[in-house]
């Protein structure tokens, strides 16, 4: 599952003038922690072979990476029409506003938003409820994170470089 912010999702909304539930549709994270400031979920990072452990209620979960976005934020969740530069916009946002203790070696590139995890361990009938108690743990070292996208995250991750290039190089 990925994790973000309440705050964070608010944020982006206000950096594109879009209502919270738009952009919830368009980035489409799994769990959302309305008691975290902005970018708080980033704090479950902790660079590449290790993730960080917490726990909501009674599953237990490690942040694993950033969750690199494709071109689904970029769309309309209504109209499915693309809003031009979009994503350039979104990384210059991004590189704006990077917390200061982020490190920036976590990321590939700035186009990503919440944090992916993994589920490690659930005690008995575990469900997850609004309220429930959240645990940040420690950080694990050595750990075997796993490559979701094979070919397509390269793919996007060179997709990315190239737009991250163009800003950089004044041609957005």
């Amino acid at each position: 599952p990925t994790v973000v912010s309440s705050a964070t999702m608010e944020l982006v909304s206000q950096w594109f003038g879009l209502d919270v539930n738009e952009t919830r549709r368009r980035f489409r994270a799994n769990l959302e922690i309305s008691k975290w400031d902005v970018f708080h979920e980033e704090s479950l990072l902790a660079g590449d072979g290790n993730a960080v452990s917490f726990s909501i209620g009674n599953v237990e979960m490690e942040g694993l990476a950033p969750c690199p976005r494709c071109s689904v934020p970029a769309r309309d969740s209504y109209t499915g029409e693309s809003e031009a530069g979009f994503t350039e916009n979104f990384i210059a946002h991004r590189e704006e506003t990077l917390p200061e203790w982020m490190d920036r070696s976590y990321f590939k590139h700035l186009n990503c938003l919440s944090v992916r995890t993994r589920v490690c361990h659930v005690d008995g009938n575990a469900r997850l409820a609004i309220g429930d108690e959240l645990h940040v743990g420690e950080v694990r070292t050595d750990i075997e994170i796993p490559k979701p996208y094979g070919h397509f995250q390269e793919r996007l991750d060179e997709a990315v470089r190239l737009t991250e290039d163009s800003i950089h190089g004044g041609h957005f």
